[in-house]
């Protein structure tokens, strides 16, 4: 139900401090997300509010700064922003939106250039990862609030028979809505870290395999799904007649500090698949945001921001960081070589061109672009993201370009 408040404003400079933004993940249930309309058609987005206290948004929709803050009339408590897209002075409505989701860190630590993934670790921090329910069997994973069977090894088989055997069954704790994860989902777990398994230290699980089927199937290829390599980290499209990959069950259980959003995928091939079921946070309307500089695009679902183009330029690994670290645009000089995490969240699973229909860039990359993450089973080598694609190649290759990206909002 949209929930409509008034708000009374003060012009900037009237004695209310500026303060960047520390945590955005609001997903406690005392924290609402807001959509801010003017009566002019003026609107402010990503507003947090919590318990109708003094928070800060860092994202510039475009326009001047004019007003800092605002009156929340429901228990007239202040209510503070940063940037709006015009001057207005007139009260406004605030309308219930969505809460946006977050990029979490990979986990990688070890820097191999200045400006990488080890030594920047963008992305938001973890919390005490996992926790054994009373009932043993059962692992809830506090960063994103799905609950995982303890047992990782639910059997082997085709894609169709997997994703049919957990969906249909009672499975641990007897719950009957296990399924199998997504690729977003079962990728949520690793750890870029560690290999063998690329799992958080100290992680709770048994049975550990190497090659799991997703309920994601492929938008280019329906013969074929995503599988996600738990030992090392690669996520690949497999056909889906191979019996070789394992089942791991989730299910749906609370709401973490960075729950998953949805892949995209709408395509549903068998009951208890992606396109069936949708797990996950819902995309915002619209997806994307061009900026007032229109050569710059804010992604409203994961809070960042990236150039309009791709970099279609050919160089290193080593080549890539340094340029992307060294990168002025749009009035910006806070740019990186993203993370993998980072790459990846452009990714519509439910596209076969991989980006989100409608989306305002320019034009796709056509080949492997690099990621700030290096791969560490072997550290010659770097993850680099060609559609929903992650693999490692070698950091001495020229890759097919760059995207950098700012921001951790």
């Amino acid at each position: 139900m949209k929930r409509i408040l008034y708000a009374l404003f003060l012009l900037a400079g009237l004695g209310v401090p500026v303060a960047p933004a520390q945590e955005l993940c609001h997903w406690n249930t005392d924290r609402r997300f807001f959509r801010l309309n003017g009566d002019d058609g003026s609107e402010v987005v990503n507003l947090f509010i919590h318990d109708g206290g003094l928070v800060w948004s860092n994202y510039a929709v475009g326009g001047t700064v004019t007003v800092q803050s605002a009156l929340w009339l429901d228990d007239n408590s202040w209510i503070s922003m940063e940037h709006l897209k015009v001057p207005i002075s007139e009260p406004f409505q605030f309308w219930q939106y969505s809460d946006p989701t977050c990029i979490a860190q990979t986990g990688q630590t070890n820097s191999y250039r200045p400006g990488d993934d080890g030594d920047l670790e963008p992305g938001h921090t973890w919390p005490e990862r996992f926790t054994v329910q009373a009932d043993t069997n059962l692992v809830v994973d506090n960063l994103t609030g799905l609950m995982w069977a303890r047992n990782a090894d639910a059997g082997h088989n085709n894609w169709g028979f997997m994703v049919a055997a957990v969906y249909w069954s009672v499975g641990p704790g007897g719950h009957e809505d296990w399924r199998l994860p997504t690729v977003r989902e079962l990728e949520s777990l690793l750890d870029l870290k560690r290999v063998l398994p690329a799992l958080p230290a100290g992680h709770p699980f048994n049975n550990v395999q190497q090659i799991y089927w997703t309920s994601t199937s492929d938008a280019a290829d329906t013969n074929r799904a995503w599988v996600v390599n738990v030992g090392e980290g690669t996520i690949a499209r497999w056909v889906r007649t191979n019996t070789s990959p394992h089942a791991w069950a989730v299910r749906s259980f609370t709401t973490g500090k960075m729950p998953v959003p949805r892949t995209g995928q709408t395509n549903s091939l068998v009951p208890g698949d992606d396109g069936h079921l949708q797990p996950g946070v819902a995309w915002p309307v619209p997806r994307f945001t061009v900026m007032t500089d229109t050569n710059l695009v804010f992604d409203n679902l994961f809070g960042r921001m990236w150039p309009r183009g791709f970099i279609n330029a050919t160089m290193s690994w080593e080549e890539a960081v340094d340029f992307c670290s060294a990168f002025t645009f749009g009035g910006f000089d806070d740019w990186r070589l993203p993370s993998r995490r980072e790459a990846w969240s452009l990714i519509d699973f439910g596209s076969p061109t991989f980006l989100p229909a409608g989306h305002p860039f320019y034009s796709e990359p056509e080949s492997p672009f690099w990621t700030g993450s290096t791969y560490r089973l072997d550290t010659d080598r770097a993850w680099g993201c060609e559609g929903g694609y992650l693999g490692a190649y070698l950091k001495s290759n020229d890759g097919g370009g760059v995207w950098p990206v700012r921001g951790a909002w």
